[in-house]
Order: structure tokens, then sequence, then C-alpha cells
């Protein structure tokens, strides 16, 4: 198991102690919202519009977080999801490698997530970890959650990404 599936799996377990105390709370889409996510207040808010399109940063730019809505979506094998992922990681990454996660799915926050993850580079060749994780907390759209971080941020962040993904819920 990678470092950072396990970490996303401890969130089950210690993602209930993190402190959300100082944390933003977004619940997506604008419009019916039915899935909320926390982060801390030290991240950055990049971008962020009404039909549940979320992007998040550490300070240092170290880690980012994208989350979306994709509507009437229902499964991860949905060609359309697939696809709006791969647009906007090929929107500043390349020589993508993402594949199912090897390790299984996820579930975070009684959500069962389907896993992808992978490596990419930026435009200026530095390597980039990537996840993907996907559901369905309505049975009718799905939520895309992707990770991409610089090497070793994933254990730098540990704290707040235990925070993020153990704050993740259906509404």
């Amino acid at each position: 198991m990678n470092k950072l599936t396990a970490l996303f799996a401890t969130t089950l377990i210690l993602g209930s102690f993190a402190s959300l105390a100082e944390a933003a709370t977004f619940n997506l889409p604008d419009k019916a919202p039915f899935f909320s996510i926390n982060f801390p207040d030290t991240w950055v808010q990049r971008d962020k519009d009404s039909t549940g399109y979320l992007e998040m940063g550490t300070p240092d730019d170290a880690i980012w977080i994208d989350v979306w809505v994709l509507e009437n979506a229902k499964s991860p094998e949905d060609t359309n999801t697939i696809s709006d992922i791969a647009d906007d990681m090929k929107s500043w990454l390349t020589d993508i490698d993402v594949k199912r996660a090897p390790d299984g799915d996820c579930v975070l926050g009684g959500l069962q997530f389907t896993s992808y993850q992978g490596t990419g580079k930026t435009k200026d060749g530095d390597l980039q970890i990537i996840e993907a994780d996907i559901c369905s907390p309505d049975g009718k759209n799905q939520v895309v959650v992707c990770y991409y971080g610089n090497k070793g941020a994933s254990v730098q962040y540990k704290d707040d990404l235990q925070t993020i993904f153990g704050s993740i819920k259906k509404l």
C-alpha cells in the first residue's frame, strides 16, 4: 500500500480526531448541495464556482486538491467522468500515468470511492503524485476529489490531509 493510500485509509480512524476548529466547510454544489468537505483555514482557495467546482491548495503550492461535481454521471466508468479528469490533468501536466488503484477503492465519510493513482510532471518537469477518487453520493451525480502533490508533500501535510479527507460526508 503506498503512503498516500494508507493516509487516506487512516482518515476513517484518525480523521475524527483531527481538529476542525479552524476549517472552512464547502457544501457542493451551491444549489441543492449533497456533498461536504472541509479545508484548514491556512489553505488557499484558488477557484470555486456555483456548479460544484472547488480548487484548494497549500500556501506553498505543495498540494492542490480539486473537487468537482459531474452532473448526470452515475458511475466512475462513465466516459465523461474519466474524460473530464483527463482533460483537467492534461491542462497542466505531461507524462501522465494514472491507473486504477492497485490497493483497491476506499471509503471516506461512509461513501464508497473508486480510486485512481499515478504520477505526472508539471510543465517545469516537477514530479506530481496524483490520486483521483470518485463517488456518487446521491446515485445521480459523481463527485471527483483529485489530489496533486509534490513528492513528500503528503507527509509534510499529513494532519491537514487527515482533516480534509476525514471531513468528507454526504449531506
